[in-house]
């Protein structure tokens, strides 16, 4: 998703640098998560986390503070380390989905280092946390290619977030080369309602990205025809409101029937 932390994007005053500070010190924050399913089975692939602010204010409010007074790598690191704890003591199966900006992908070892070797390895051992990083931020330092390497050597996978069909989202896929790549809610609107060539040009997209061995993910599902549409062009695994809001962890440990067969 766009903000990759919350959906909720209500206008109100801006964030105060105190209010971030505060915020930074000691935070107050919930994470809930949103489910990503296999559109044929219904199996369970995992979670995003999505992080809910304090006030109910909206994500777009807090990154934008974080952003303006030069604190946007403390803020990341607290919702990194919100995002992993919540997923860990939720017991959950599956893969946890990790929103963080790209040029902090060479941060995430050392925050992973600042964590209870009880919350932290069992999801980078077993392959189940998932780096989300939206390829409309800024570039990592290193560059997609060289940060991936570096993030992939200590154990998460990666995932692109936001794609679009177009030649620079495709340039930074090949780059990055990421286990998911999660195309914009656009997507599936765009099939749902597309004419037989307007489809074709568009399955031309996805099977590119699909060449760089990804698994695609489509968002923003809202209603059973953008589902059924992504399926019918080969996009089998897909999140949005159709198939789960975001909701704290103890809402899905109590319905657990789809999540059976899953990690």
């Amino acid at each position: 998703m766009a903000t990759g932390r919350s959906r909720n994007t209500r206008s109100r005053q801006p964030i105060s640098r105190g209010a971030l500070a505060r915020f930074l010190e000691r935070p107050s924050l919930e994470t809930h998560l949103q489910p990503i399913y296999h559109l044929g089975t219904g199996h369970l692939l995992g979670f995003e986390a999505l992080s809910r602010f304090p006030g109910g204010g909206g994500a777009l409010e807090w990154i934008r503070a974080a952003h303006r007074f030069r604190l946007i790598e403390p803020f990341d690191r607290v919702l990194f380390h919100s995002a992993m704890r919540t997923f860990a003591d939720s017991e959950l199966p599956g893969a946890v989905f990790v929103n963080l900006e790209a040029r902090h992908l060479d941060r995430v070892t050392s925050w992973l280092g600042e964590m209870p070797v009880a919350v932290a390895r069992p999801l980078v051992s077993r392959r189940r946390l998932v780096l989300e990083v939206t390829e409309r931020e800024p570039e990592p330092p290193l560059g997609w290619r060289a940060a991936s390497h570096e993030v992939r050597e200590h154990g998460p996978l990666l995932a692109l977030d936001d794609f679009l069909c177009n030649l620079r989202f495709l340039r930074n896929v090949r780059e990055l080369r990421p286990e998911y790549v999660k195309l914009d809610g656009k997507v599936a609107r765009a099939l749902a309602a597309a004419s037989d060539e307007g489809a074709r040009r568009i399955d031309g997209w996805l099977e590119a990205a699909r060449s760089s061995g990804a698994v695609l993910i489509g968002e923003g599902i809202e209603d059973p025809g953008h589902a059924r549409a992504l399926r019918a062009h080969g996009v089998m695994f897909g999140q949005g409101f159709e198939l789960g809001r975001p909701a704290r962890a103890s809402a899905w440990r109590i319905d657990r029937t789809r999540a059976a067969s899953a990690g």
